[in-house]
């Protein structure tokens, strides 16, 4: 019986870990880690824009991304992939993907279903965009221009984000602007964590500007400053007198403001809707390991043995705690980062509705008397049946279980194709399905004394009556308190035995193996006190008292518990305890009879030393 106020501790701990509350996924499930913008400004004032992005996604497949960009005006181009990358410098060839852009909402998808595998990809798409038209350029009292230019905003941190203005060659070379000041008048080269590199040629000025951080939902802002003869005079009066900021903000408005606002980020299941269903599977694999525990203890108590569980509790509190752990094990899965919680539970489970071997518990024989039988004593008979079959591997539970683990594999097939973590988790939670049909079978209880014995001695003697010197009879123990056959032997007679013998006996003992209780197969030999018989046999027998005080008996065993060691043995010792005939005897020197007692154990048994019983 657990202890009680601790038992309940952990129950309020594992009910605390499954109930509390999960915070917003849209960074769990993937990530940008680094981002690289190549913007390519043209004299109408519009631009070309490619994006490169180094994604990660943790559920192990790509399905889809959104951003929100201010570039309403967006109109997405013709190109976009995806590579996976396989490795450090080594990439898989381009995927297509769908690029859609409304709004300023970018969004890159794969089709429905067709989910691409991996944890890194590196996504390239591009769109065309008016800046000039949206007020991003403005001019400047020095004879240049500023575009002050927005990128998408990232749900999570970036470590590394780039941007690279190409320009048409102009005099004035480009810079970089503190994106923090809002004086225009600032010194450029004040551009606190923004890097930059210059590179010119005579067709064009590139500036490839770096931030070495981007906060979580901060959306980059870049501010370069170029000569303003780049851009067309007679497109630009136009575009600028038509400018009007389609987010609806007023001028002087800080852009990061007008920003709209972002879609909903995409959440785990809530507690409300999947909470239930795990519930209702914990309390399902509690009901189910209490019926298991029911019927293994009826079917131990009509063989004479006592189950066990692994765990050494009453069965109405293992099956409650092990539905406890299996639920808190999904619940981590399901709103916890923390596989090896859900693994604790999911063994901590599995240890509850596990059954250990049963225990023999067989009470002491009263009186009784052994007597011979008929042939017929040996032919086979219907055994009862023991409940539980449908829960036992080696019986209709082993198709029950395939059953089962094929839906559950079939079921983590189609969670591969949206999340290999929750398809994975799935196989592996099946595994609590073992101790169910695993443990408490059939095979690990003992048979009934004379059904178990029946099979074994009918195919010994089907051996030995070939052999006409032998007289091979069954011989069975009836109980005198109900007259019922409670043990079978073989009884084994030569026709001609040395004097002292008395007979020998082939019984079945149980004995407890690595899969249950077995019965394996045993030789008594009946002689009597200082007999040649006992004489002629090897000395390193151990001889006890018999059915009387003038016999004695001694048990061998066989090494392997098979009939054609065992009818080896058995012809090997008949041999030794044979009466040689008259020309034999004249055959042997003198000196060569007394030696018989002194000869070896036989090669295929060894010696037992335990008492046989006074019956």
């Amino acid at each position: 019986m657990p202890h009680w106020p601790r038992f309940w501790l952990w129950a309020a701990l594992s009910v605390f870990l499954v109930a509390s509350p999960r915070p917003a996924a849209a960074g769990h499930e993937q990530q940008v880690i680094s981002s690289t913008t190549k913007l390519e400004l043209s004299a109408d004032g519009t631009a070309l824009v490619r994006q490169e992005l180094s994604v990660e996604v943790r559920s192990g497949s790509f399905h889809s991304l959104a951003l929100q960009s201010l570039d309403l005006d967006a109109r997405p181009l013709s190109g976009a992939t995806i590579t996976r990358l396989a490795g450090p410098g080594t990439t898989t060839h381009p995927v297509p993907v769908q690029l859609a852009i409304d709004a300023g909402r970018i969004e890159l998808s794969l089709p429905p279903k067709k989910g691409l595998r991996g944890r890194s990809f590196l996504l390239e798409f591009g769109y065309r965009t008016g800046l000039l038209g949206q007020g991003s350029i403005r001019d400047l009292p020095d004879g240049r221009a500023e575009l002050n230019w927005t990128g998408p905003r990232l749900d999570e941190g970036v470590d590394s984000v780039t941007l690279l203005v190409r320009l048409p060659a102009a005099r004035l070379a480009p810079e970089a602007g503190d994106p923090s000041s809002e004086n225009p008048q600032a010194n450029p080269g004040n551009f606190g964590v923004v890097m930059s590199t210059l590179r010119r040629s005579e067709q064009s000025d590139e500036l490839e500007i770096v931030r070495a951080h981007v906060a979580r939902n901060e959306a980059p802002r870049w501010r370069v400053r170029f000569d303003r003869s780049v851009l067309d005079t007679a497109t630009a009066a136009p575009a600028t007198a038509a400018a009007a900021p389609a987010s609806g903000a007023t001028p002087g408005t800080p852009q990061d403001v007008a920003w709209p606002a972002p879609a909903a980020a995409p959440r785990r299941t809530p507690f409300s809707l999947s909470g239930l269903w795990i519930v209702l599977a914990g309390l399902v694999y509690a009901l189910l390991v209490s019926y298991k525990a029911s019927l293994a203890t009826r079917a131990a108590v009509q063989r004479g043995c006592r189950a066990r569980g692994w765990v050494p509790w009453r069965a109405s509190y293992r099956a409650a705690a092990a539905g406890l752990a299996l639920a808190t094990a999904a619940g981590v899965v399901s709103w916890l980062d923390t596989p090896w919680l859900a693994g604790a539970a999911l063994v901590i489970a599995v240890s509850l509705a596990g059954l250990r071997p049963p225990q023999l518990e067989a009470p002491l024989r009263g009186p009784g008397h052994w007597d011979t039988l008929a042939n017929t004593a040996l032919d086979p008979r219907p055994s009862s049946s023991l409940p539980g079959a449908w829960l036992d591997l080696g019986r209709r539970g082993g198709l029950l279980l395939m059953s089962a683990l094929a839906a559950i594999t079939w079921r983590a097939s189609a969670l591969f194709e949206t999340s290999p973590y929750f398809g994975a988790c799935l196989l592996l939670g099946s595994v609590a399905l073992l101790p169910l049909f695993c443990t408490g079978r059939a095979a690990e209880l003992p048979e009934a004394a004379p059904d178990g014995s029946r099979r074994f001695l009918r195919d010994v003697r089907r051996e030995l009556i070939e052999d006409l010197e032998l007289v091979v009879q069954p011989l069975g123990r009836i109980a005198a308190a109900n007259g019922e056959l409670d043990e079978l032997r073989l009884g084994i007679s030569p026709a001609q035995g040395l004097p002292g013998l008395i007979g020998m006996e082939l019984g079945m003992e149980l004995r407890r193996g690595l899969g249950g209780y077995e019965r394996e197969p045993v030789l008594v030999i009946r002689a009597a006190d200082g007999s040649a018989c006992q004489r002629a046999l090897p000395r390193q027998l151990t001889w006890t008292r018999g059915r009387s005080s003038e016999e004695r008996a001694a048990l061998i065993r066989p090494t392997l518990p098979n009939v054609a060691v065992s009818v080896a043995l058995i012809r090997e010792l008949l041999a030794a305890m044979r009466e040689p005939s008259a020309e034999e005897a004249a055959a042997l020197p003198a000196r060569a009879k007394p030696s018989v007692r002194s000869s070896p154990r036989p090669a295929r048994g060894k010696v037992g030393a335990r008492s046989v019983p006074a019956t």
